[in-house]
């Protein structure tokens, strides 16, 4: 099994399924060291990992999340 970083950090799969939202709790789950992925104990250490430029250039869902969010704030 994998720890967190050594999944994002990975071969680039991420990245390809970034924007298919098909059981990625279990897609985790298979990769993560123990086997079962835990929200409330391991989405911490994904949030620490996360690049957010990286996250703006090649999601077209977070760019929308960013763009809402500026408009609520403005």
């Amino acid at each position: 099994m994998k720890t967190v970083a050594s999944i994002v950090e990975g071969d680039g799969e991420v990245a390809a399924l970034a924007e298919i939202p098909r059981n990625a709790k279990g897609w985790l789950s298979e990769r993560i060291e123990g086997g079962t992925y835990r929200e409330t104990i391991d989405q911490p250490a994904f949030s620490a990992l996360i690049d957010l430029q990286q996250a703006f250039d090649r999601s077209r869902s977070f760019r929308k999340l960013c763009q809402e969010w500026s408009k609520q704030m403005a």
